[in-house]
């Protein structure tokens, strides 16, 4: 079984844009994508949806098990209008206008909500329990999956362990279930952690589950919470944007400042040590920027400002932090090399960093060299690399694992 890293993805989306015109896919905008370890799925304006990459265990919705070195329309539900594309390490999540909520993938621990686990899914299939729901924000952690419904309702499945589900146990749930610990806070904001799970409120409330290790569930301790808590460090606050790394998370507030809690030892908390914090703490060189975007890598942070810069800091390996080489950070430092674009979005992987920007550029750096795949041996990228420039405007991307 072919394996890809992020970077796969990441570098095989720079050549798709180079070819955009040519595959017709930039002609709209408002792009949104998702990129997994291996492969990447590109929803358009359209409510189109393709996808391209490794494509092992059905995770491309193609109904084959193969490689895709272009964007591929996901037939299958090419009469459905899409809205949001999520990807965890194995399988992709799908949400429609018409309601409803579609995976394919790896269906191990329920991850798919399809009620087994031991059959790969080739193409979007209905999860049957959210079939006419009209789902929002989406989340996929490495092995779980969560809805926000734009009734407020969140539902999670897959693997349970830890209490990332939050449903007091730390069971598996092979199909959706409503956590009905947060039942009636109006959830529109959820983020999706290998080990944990972050809720946000249109009231800018935060509620978090899962494993509590490095603190970085914010409640000031190391354990687990196999329910929702509520996290009052942000009492009369409004919280705005959430993001959850492997052990650490980000939470951005309607006035701009940036609070991180979790494990430090890359940096990733931008604090300028490497020790861990229990509860949020204020990243202070922040403190005079409107932060408008967050996103947390597995062990680095990146955000983006009100005037579009970019900072980003933690881990620097494999060039992912932008800044000429592979030293950590421990503060937040500006992306010099996109001085004169203004950024509106940024998003982490695991050993990458995507940028776009207002007039539709984006940007990658980081990533791996990729083993075991047909690319070519694509190397990493330690500056930031200009990706292409196209009739579309990105506004969001979400990398996976």
């Amino acid at each position: 079984m072919i394996r890809k890293k992020a970077s796969g993805a990441c570098r095989q989306f720079q050549e798709v844009l180079r070819h955009g015109d040519e595959l017709g896919l930039f002609k709209v905008k408002g792009l949104v994508a998702a990129a997994g370890p291996g492969h990447t799925v590109v929803c358009t304006e359209e409510g189109e949806v393709y996808s391209f990459g490794a494509g092992a265990n059905g995770i491309l919705g193609h109904g084959v098990e193969r490689d895709e070195p272009y964007p591929r329309l996901v037939e299958a539900i090419s009469d459905l209008y899409v809205t949001g594309v999520a990807t965890g390490n194995k399988h992709t999540v799908i949400t429609t206008k018409q309601g409803g909520c579609y995976t394919c993938g790896v269906a191990w621990y329920g991850r798919l909500g399809h009620g087994v686990e031991d059959e790969d899914v080739l193409v979007p299939r209905v999860v049957e329990e959210l079939e006419g729901k009209k789902c929002g924000d989406l989340a996929a952690g490495d092995d779980h999956t969560v809805i926000c419904t734009e009734d407020g309702e969140v539902y999670t499945f897959g693997y349970g362990g830890l209490g990332k589900l939050g449903h007091r146990g730390g069971n598996s749930e092979m199909t959706p279930r409503l956590v009905d610990g947060i039942a009636g806070e109006n959830v529109e904001g959820v983020a999706a952690g290998n080990y944990h799970t972050i809720c946000r409120t249109a009231e800018g409330k935060v509620f978090l589950f899962g494993d509590g290790r490095y603190g970085k569930l914010g409640f000031g301790d190391t354990k687990n919470q196999r329910s929702p808590k509520h996290l009052d460090k942000f009492e009369g606050l409004k919280v705005s944007r959430i993001a959850a790394g492997t052990h650490h998370s980000v939470f951005c507030l309607e006035n701009g400042e940036i609070h991180t809690s979790g494990q430090g030892e890359s940096g990733q908390l931008g604090h300028g040590g490497l020790a861990d914090q229990l509860s949020p703490m204020v990243v202070e060189a922040l403190k005079h920027k409107q932060v408008i975007f967050v996103a947390a890598g597995a062990v680095h942070t990146a955000v983006c400002t009100s005037d579009g810069e970019v900072y980003t800091w933690g881990s620097g390996a494999h060039g992912k932090l932008g800044h000429g080489g592979d030293a950590d950070e421990l503060f937040p430092r500006k992306l010099e090399t996109l001085s004169g674009h203004s950024a509106v979005s940024v998003a982490a992987g695991h050993n990458h960093t995507v940028v776009c920007t207002e007039t539709g550029e984006v940007f990658t750096f980081g990533g791996e060299p990729i083993e075991d795949s047909n690319s070519g041996g694509l190397e990493s990228d330690e500056l930031c690399d200009y990706v292409a420039e196209t009739s579309t405007h990105c506004q969001r991307f979400i990398i996976g694992y």
